[in-house]
C-alpha cells in the first residue's frame, strides 16, 4: 500500500532566489513499516491544493512509477 504525504519544501533558483513551496513524498508500507520510496519537488506554491492530490494519489493508490505523469496532468488541467 503506499501513503503520499504533501510536505513543504524550501526551493533555490537562480531566477526566483528562495521561495516556499509543497511536493510529495511517497511510502510504501513493508513489514508493517513505512519506507519512503519517491516523490515529486516543487508541485504547487500553496499547500491546500497538494494535500488534496496526495490524498486523492493515496486513495486510488497510484503506482510511484505513475506519479510525474498524474502532476504533468493535475497540472494541466489547473491552467
Amino acid at each position: 500500500m503506499y501513503l503520499y504525504l504533501a510536505v513543504e519544501q524550501q526551493m533555490h533558483t537562480a531566477q526566483a532566489g528562495a521561495y516556499r513551496t509543497f511536493g510529495l513524498e511517497i511510502y510504501e508500507t513493508a513489514g508493517g513499516r513505512l519506507q519512503k520510496c519517491g516523490g515529486a519537488d516543487d508541485v504547487w506554491p500553496e499547500a491546500g491544493p497538494v494535500c488534496a492530490l496526495a490524498r486523492d494519489c493515496t486513495l486510488e493508490q497510484v503506482e510511484p512509477c505513475h506519479l510525474l505523469d498524474v502532476v504533468a496532468d493535475w497540472l494541466a488541467a489547473r491552467r
